[in-house]
């Protein structure tokens, strides 16, 4: 152990390391076995052995007691055919917050009744044992009713040809009802971006005229960045951010599209071509990119309201794609008086920051409509705002500028702002060294401990924002000086920093990596932002985790 590793405060570094990553203070007895640890193996085995300890392990992924009891009857209902009687209940919702969800699904799989049941169809049982198992290390629990969606369909169909039909010819659906609901998903209907909507039907006859109550034109950085990506392949258009209404359009939780007048309408700047959207991967829409249609995919239980704007989103339990794409767009409509008594629709089951976020935004008297996960909702007048920026989710086709994304950096300063003021933040002279914890699974630097060991001497705190309410991660961030971390949806709260720090970001290597997407955030808000590539080359997607090499921790920490 060398004379910096002696400079290290080892039991505040041991209690810092719990509260961050498990949530609680460490025992006596667990400091004094972590400091022997130190003493004999030095700070990395010591960092290395909390963040990947089975504790943290189960903690990244646990569900709550009422998140448990739903999981459980809903997959007794698919897998079993029943409900689950008391004990099993019980036994079931301990396994799922104890373990996880996955647990609870491989004990049921592997059961004598779910093998009796299946028993006539050996193919199946098979074929849904290799869905679990493609799946082990995926499953995540803030998308466990959307596995469960899964689960369903394919046990309908395990032949992925046929999966999309036996969601719309299914019996519990109700074919005599001529509604809206079934007719989206009895049929193929041409896919149109919100402005080839609204010229189609007449509802933006003067698009300039329209646009002269612009809400938010793009700054000269945006136009600068647009001129300068101008030649590349199907850039998309930054676009004034424009406000328009409809009648009687047909909305979906986690979902960013509509359905109105025979039409599915997604927004400005998707390129169907070269996107893949989100909301085919969770089964939301199933679409034809040669064809321009698309078939809606929801479920057809449909609540009527007489008004109300739409903010679904198929990412807005992200927390960045929802402070970067979604709220400036509610913020934006808030400012327009004329709007002030619309209800605000928007998912339910959002993190507690998120919420705080939007209260922040939109006040505690604003009316909010929270949808239900697979549930529809009919507004009889839709107001409609468009996009403020976007990334997306997947490319189909070759890399391009846009799979970094743009962003309006007018909307966001004004977001920034307005929160800035409604939170009311400390004065500090206090700058600190941060280094953002990701407690994620995708995305994470497997060698972690060895970067942590450098930043740490050089006066680094470690700092886990979901453990924090939403002004305290405001607050950290904008008291910092410099932020070192890989990238996430944590640094999102970035945007609230001060011109004076700088923000670092880890990136792994591949060839569809959106190296210039934080960029695209914070330079326009006058944030300085460095990116660091590693030398691996073992990525196979860009959320897979990835090494990082000695060369890039020396240049990290030059910075420090």
């Amino acid at each position: 152990m060398n004379n910096n590793d002696n400079r290290i405060n080892a039991k505040k570094l041991i209690s810092s390391l719990y509260t961050s990553i498990l949530f609680r203070k460490p025992t006596q007895i667990e400091i004094k076995s972590w400091i022997n640890v130190y003493r004999t193996n030095g700070i990395s085995s010591l960092i290395n052995g909390i963040i990947y300890s089975l504790e943290a392990n189960i903690k990244s992924n646990k569900l709550s007691e009422s998140q448990a009891k739903e999981f459980v009857i809903s997959a007794y209902d698919i897998l079993l055919k029943r409900e689950p009687d008391k004990i099993g209940l019980q036994g079931w919702i301990n396994t799922a917050i104890n373990y996880g969800h996955k647990k609870v699904l491989e004990g049921i799989v592997s059961s004598n009744e779910f093998r009796t049941l299946y028993k006539s169809n050996n193919y199946l049982a098979s074929k849904f044992q290799n869905f679990l198992t493609r799946r082990k290390n995926k499953l995540k629990y803030i998308f466990y009713n959307d596995l469960l969606f899964k689960i369903r369909v394919f046990l309908k169909s395990p032949n992925k040809t046929s999966i999309y039909r036996s969601l719309v010819i299914s019996p519990k659906w109700d074919k005599s009802k001529k509604d809206m609901a079934y007719r989206a998903l009895a049929c193929q209907a041409p896919l149109l971006s919100a402005r080839e909507f609204l010229k189609k039907t007449q509802l933006l006859q003067d698009l300039d005229g329209l646009e002269q109550r612009h809400l938010s034109r793009p700054t000269n950085t945006d136009l600068k960045a647009k001129n300068a990506s101008e030649n590349h392949l199907n850039r998309p258009e930054l676009s004034t951010v424009y406000v328009a209404e409809t009648n009687k359009a047909l909305i979906n939780s986690f979902n960013g599209l509509f359905y109105c007048e025979g039409n599915v309408v997604h927004h400005d700047m998707i390129n169907i071509k070269r996107h893949k959207l989100s909301e085919e991967l969770h089964q939301k829409i199933f679409l034809n990119r040669f064809s321009y249609k698309a078939r809606w995919l929801a479920g057809p239980a449909v609540k009527k309201i007489s008004c109300g704007a739409s903010f679904l989103d198929a990412c807005s339990a992200n927390y960045s794609h929802w402070l970067t794409e979604v709220l400036p767009r509610i913020n934006l409509l808030c400012q327009i008086k004329d709007y002030h008594k619309v209800p605000l629709v928007i998912d339910e089951q959002l993190p507690q920051a998120m919420l705080d976020s939007l209260e922040s935004v939109a006040g505690r008297s604003r009316k909010i409509i929270m949808v239900p996960n697979q549930s529809n909702l009919f507004l009889q007048r839709a107001v409609y705002i468009s996009q403020a920026g976007y990334i997306p989710w997947e490319m189909r086709s070759q890399p391009g500028p846009d799979q970094h994304g743009y962003f309006n950096s007018t909307a966001l300063k004004s977001l920034r702002d307005k929160i800035l003021r409604d939170v009311n933040l400390k004065k500090s002279t206090i700058k600190k060294k941060l280094y953002i914890f990701r407690q994620s699974r995708y995305r994470k630097i497997l060698n972690e401990s060895t970067l942590l060991d450098e930043l740490i001497k050089k006066g680094f705190v470690i700092y886990n924002p979901e453990k924090h309410t939403f002004k305290h991660q405001i607050q950290t961030f904008r008291d910092a000086e410099i932020i070192v971390a890989p990238t996430g949806a944590a640094l999102a709260n970035a945007m609230f920093c001060s011109s004076k720090c700088s923000v670092h970001v880890i990136y792994g290597r591949h060839r569809y990596m959106p190296y210039y997407y934080w960029y695209n955030i914070l330079d326009g808000l006058g944030i300085k932002t460095y990116k660091h590539v590693v030398k691996d080359e073992n990525q196979n997607s860009i959320h897979d985790n990835f090494t990082i090499d000695d060369t890039t921790i020396k240049k990290v920490v030059s910075y420090a």
